[in-house]
């Protein structure tokens, strides 16, 4: 018998950017790597996946950065995107942070696969083999 499939949990809370997008790197890496992966947002995480605001650098000019000393970025959804074709990652968003971002359910919907409260989640807690929290 081979080892039991890798399944991750990754919880999003935090508010900057960069935090989000080592969420979305981790999950897409997991994901292309052949795990399972869970992912849900909360909070202030939730509202920038929601309103795509991922991918300006926060804090800094970059049009006074030279093209050629930076690296291409992927876009963060693209990422994502890349990782779920093989149907490894799942978005999730926590029901209790719609409610209290004033989130219209119909919107986060178009962003996540599902919204869940504290109950799926402490089961999903329950069957992974880690949990990362950002």
């Amino acid at each position: 018998m081979g080892d039991p499939p890798r399944h991750l949990l990754l919880l999003v809370h935090g508010p900057s950017r960069a935090r989000v997008r080592d969420a979305i790197s981790c999950a897409a890496a997991a994901g292309v790597s052949g795990w399972r992966v869970d992912l849900v947002f909360f909070g202030e995480a939730l509202q920038r996946w929601v309103q795509g605001d991922l991918d300006d650098e926060e804090g800094g000019d970059s049009a006074s950065a030279d093209p050629a000393d930076t690296p291409p970025v992927v876009p963060t959804a693209q990422l994502l995107e890349t990782a779920n074709r093989a149907g490894r990652v799942r978005v999730m968003a926590c029901s209790a942070s719609c409610a209290e971002g004033g989130i219209d359910p119909p919107r986060v919907l178009e962003h996540v696969d599902e919204i869940v409260g504290w109950p799926t989640i402490l089961r999903l807690v329950e069957r992974v083999t880690q949990t990362l929290t950002f």
